[in-house]
């Protein structure tokens, strides 16, 4: 029932509070959404905060909500080990499947990236796309 921005900023607290993270997080102020995209990225940065917080020995993460002009864009990273090359396809890593699923039945795309050196999860969903609009 909160609205996207405060969820996201509390589970980036609790995330970095658990795991002892240096946390940066950066929301401003987010229209209001229906409630599929508003559970879909909540859903979103769950994941990939408690990815963070088994796997990627990480100190810091950052996370970011941008609501851009054509596209709504939640960007989490760390600085930990990375990802290996086949996470996605890896039997029993089923949240980067499910996050992936959840973006994309919105019109949106999810990106992930790793260096060897930390990894970023970026989820977008475009304005618009006719799948679902703002104030809906």
């Amino acid at each position: 029932d909160e609205p996207i921005d405060a969820t996201l900023e509390r589970l980036a607290i609790e995330a970095s509070t658990r795991a002892n993270l240096k946390l940066s997080c950066a929301t401003g102020d987010a229209p209001e959404l229906p409630p599929a995209v508003t559970e879909a990225l909540s859903r979103v940065a769950q994941e990939a905060l408690a990815n963070v917080e088994r796997h990627a020995a990480a100190t810091t993460v950052l996370l970011l909500f941008d609501v851009q002009p054509d596209a709504l864009v939640l960007t989490i990273s760390d600085d930990g080990r990375g990802l290996p090359p086949d996470a996605e396809t890896r039997p029993g890593h089923y949240g980067l499947r499910g996050m992936r699923e959840r973006v994309e039945s919105l019109g949106g795309t999810l990106t992930l990236s790793s260096n060897g050196r930390g990894t970023t999860v970026k989820a977008r969903l475009p304005l618009g796309s006719g799948q679902w609009s703002v104030g809906q």
